[in-house]
């Protein structure tokens, strides 16, 4: 018998994207780098499991994937790589106004990204050119 599999892609509702970080107490995370990492790492954990393992922290889960299924996944974090950088970061939060997302948690959300887009391809040892 053979048996096909394909990926469904995984997303983000947004909750993780320091949605629930006060406005007025975000200069912390530019200050303390073990509250940035609590914010990148510890703080997100996955409803998806792999085998007994529930609930799997997001980042935990992608090395079970690659370790796993390299050969099916490194095509979505090649991805992440060459579309996730600052200037189209940038691009994105630059078209909103202040008054609804403030310079801080632009320049929060940035460093938020990004790190998360380094760990993902630092958990693959592809080579980045950013």
């Amino acid at each position: 018998m053979i048996i096909n599999y394909s990926l469904c892609p995984l997303y983000d509702n947004g909750s993780s994207l320091c949605a629930y970080e006060d406005n007025g107490d975000l200069s912390i995370f530019f200050k303390d780098k073990m509250k940035f990492e609590a914010l990148v790492n510890t703080k997100s954990k996955s409803a998806i499991g792999w085998e007994n393992e529930r609930p799997i922290r997001q980042f935990d889960l992608l090395k079970k994937l690659k370790d796993n299924d390299y050969e099916l996944t490194v095509q979505y974090i090649k991805k992440i790589k060459h579309n996730i950088n600052e200037r189209n970061i940038d691009k994105i939060l630059n078209q909103f106004d202040d008054n609804i997302i403030i310079k801080d948690m632009k320049k929060l959300l940035k460093m938020y990204i990004l790190e998360r887009r380094n760990r993902m391809i630092e958990i693959y040892e592809l080579k980045d050119e950013v």
